[in-house]
């Protein structure tokens, strides 16, 4: 069983809450397939199975609480808590232009690389 199935077995079974734990735990910084989870979420909408507001709440209040919770892992982890995992991967070189990049472009940056390549990418 992949994870896409697993994910859409975990929303038939458990619906709003398995919207709400998968928009967490990917807006932590987890890959999940979350954009086909809510792609089907919505069919499951569209079906009468599930409510279109309560979903939409569910995944905003997981996207945010797992925004903020990430943002707290950084802000009182820094840089040592992300280098104890960026080894294990062998990513320093990758950590250290993230870094370059943020100082140099900023904001546009992050919504660059948070909410439009997120987007294009595996999950």
């Amino acid at each position: 069983m992949d994870l896409q199935e697993t994910l859409t077995n975990a929303l038939v079974d458990y619906g709003l809450v398995a919207v709400f734990i998968s928009v967490l735990v990917s807006a932590i910084g987890l890959p999940l397939p979350t954009s086909f989870l809510l792609l089907f979420a919505g069919s499951t909408v569209a079906n009468g199975d599930l409510q279109f507001l309560p979903v939409v709440a569910a995944g905003a209040a997981g996207a945010i609480i797992g925004d903020h919770i990430g943002y707290g892992i950084g802000w009182f982890g820094g840089r040592g808590f992300a280098m104890r995992f960026i080894r294990k991967l062998n990513g320093e070189a990758l950590l250290e232009r993230a870094e370059t990049t943020a100082r140099k472009w900023g904001g546009p940056s992050i919504f660059l690389s948070r909410w439009l390549i997120t987007a294009v990418g595996p999950y």
